[in-house]
């Protein structure tokens, strides 16, 4: 999975700095492992080709980290890995929250078209780049009819 994200993210090393995922460690997933929920896709031969991790913070369901492999990039698999991270959205959550430099039009168009809004700009917060937050409301838990 982590080959996977450096591979991702190595595309944008002209842009800007890709250190903080390109260099992801084992221990450092790991580390982080017991407080996310990491969703992977794989191709037909059982090849991790995408992955994403989803954080609740405080009723907020954190989408960090998409990637998928340059190699099915426009194949579906972030629009699948992002459907499956909403399903799982934790009870307690009222919205999902995922960013991306605004630099990257590409990702602000796939955002837009999962049906997030932009909810805020983050003027020079990376490497003097603006980060683009989105966002999707997560609708209410219906009560079961008794």
């Amino acid at each position: 999975m982590l080959d996977v994200q450096r591979e991702s993210f190595a595309g944008y090393r002209d842009l800007f700095k890709t250190q903080v995922w390109t260099n992801e460690t084992v221990d450092e997933f790991l580390a982080e492992l017991p407080s996310v929920s990491v969703f992977v896709a794989r191709d037909a031969t059982g090849q991790i080709v995408g992955a994403v991790r989803g954080r609740n913070v405080e009723g907020v369901w954190g989408v960090r980290k998409l990637c998928v492999s340059p190699r099915v990039q426009s194949k579906g698999v972030g629009r699948s890995l992002m459907r499956a991270i909403e399903e799982a959205v934790p009870p307690g959550c009222h919205k999902i929250s995922v960013c991306t430099m605004l630099v990257l039009g590409q990702n602000v168009r796939f955002f837009l078209s999962m049906g997030y809004e932009p909810e805020s700009l983050m003027p020079d917060h990376y490497n003097r780049l603006h980060l683009i937050c989105f966002r999707k409301m997560v609708p209410p838990l219906q009560p079961a009819p008794v």
